[in-house]
């Protein structure tokens, strides 16, 4: 009564219960008001079956969370109909999955993006075979699962159109990404917080349309090339690099003329650059970037206990334009404002100057 006019569910009652349109489909009128349909926080039950992602009713995306297994999920989603789905994209978060098995995923062809987020997946891993269902991907989401070990092999193999591959929160201590193997379709790749030690640019190579990648937060020390006689040529895609909280970073390289020696010499491309947090302290590498890296338009260099007397970036190169737009100097030691220092980095190009948290003297 009243709550059917409110559009509420009466009682004992679920949106999920058949309609008078047919058994197992929701009102067209009803499930199309929607492009997300969630079952948070909610177990799938047996008598949900083929309700989401009919064919005809055209459910495009499904979130869940707190599932205690795919199995559940995919009993509701009807996905052994003939045809299977037109599910575009499928979001599982803050569950208990445990791993994923070769035929833990059903076959959803025209899935595009799969995000499994904190899911639990460190336990028992991602069994080769996992990804077979869903050749379509182009985003795949793996964050916050405590990953320890990844397949990368397989996963080039599987998804050969993914674009978007985000592991950020995890335990991984190497590239997931395998030498003998190409993802030339892979333009982002997120390792934000997980173990790595070593920044390798030549396994990077494997994805050679990469145009952003950020490993901030994790345990860098070097930005190397992996092998001395490597031939590899340098990876001239990459625009946005994220190097932010490698607190060793800096030290481990001696000098920001190194760093930026290093960043120069591997990604001479780069447009924006965060090397924020990572102990560059007074090592003048300010300077050192804007001539390793031409290209470069936002800098990040905040929290570095970086003393202003110290950072020099000198006068623009003869005949090479300056396209700096952007430099992040927040939160570090800087007291004083030197007039020959602050005209050598107010380039023309400049927009924002972010000098917060500094304690400057007025």
């Amino acid at each position: 009564g009243d709550a059917r006019a409110r559009g509420e569910a009466a009682p004992g009652s679920s949106f999920l219960a058949p309609s008078g349109q047919g058994r197992g489909c929701l009102p067209k009128m009803f499930i199309t008001l929607f492009a997300l349909f969630s079952l948070a926080n909610s177990v799938i039950l047996k008598s949900f079956a083929h309700e989401v992602g009919c064919t005809r009713c055209g459910v495009h995306c499904v979130d869940c969370r707190g599932l205690r297994s795919l199995d559940d999920l995919f009993l509701a989603l009807g996905i052994e109909a003939p045809g299977g789905t037109r599910l575009l994209k499928l979001v599982v978060r803050d569950s208990s999955l445990g791993g994923l098995r070769a035929d833990s995923l059903p076959k959803l062809y025209s899935l595009r993006t799969l995000l499994l987020e904190r899911c639990g997946l460190g336990e028992s891993g991602i069994h080769e075979g996992a990804f077979a269902g869903v050749p379509s991907l182009t985003r795949l989401s793996l964050a916050g699962n405590a990953l320890r070990e990844f397949n990368a092999l397989y996963l080039a193999q599987a998804l050969p159109r993914l674009e978007e591959l985000e592991l950020a929160g995890n335990l991984l201590s190497e590239l997931p990404l395998a030498r003998n193997t190409t993802m030339p379709s892979l333009t982002v790749l997120s390792l934000h917080r997980n173990g790595l030690r070593m920044l390798d640019s030549a396994t990077l190579a494997v994805a050679p349309a990469l145009r952003e990648l950020d490993v901030g937060f994790n345990a860098l020390r070097r930005v190397h090339s992996g092998s001395s006689t490597t031939t590899r040529s340098p990876h001239r895609f990459l625009q946005t690099l994220q190097l932010g909280g490698n607190t060793e970073l800096g030290v481990a390289h001696g000098s920001g003329k190194a760093l930026a020696a290093a960043l120069g010499k591997f990604f001479p491309s780069l447009q924006t650059l965060g090397v924020s947090q990572t102990s560059l302290g007074p090592m003048g590498v300010g300077g050192a970037l804007l001539e390793q890296l031409p290209a470069l338009r936002s800098l990040d260099l905040s929290g570095n206990a970086i003393d202003g007397s110290e950072l020099v970036f000198g006068p623009p190169a003869a005949g090479r334009p300056c396209a700096l737009e952007r430099v992040d100097l927040s939160a570090n030691s800087i007291h004083v404002l030197a007039r020959e220092w602050l005209h050598a980095l107010c380039r023309p190009s400049l927009r924002v100057l972010d000098l917060r948290a500094n304690g400057i003297a007025a």
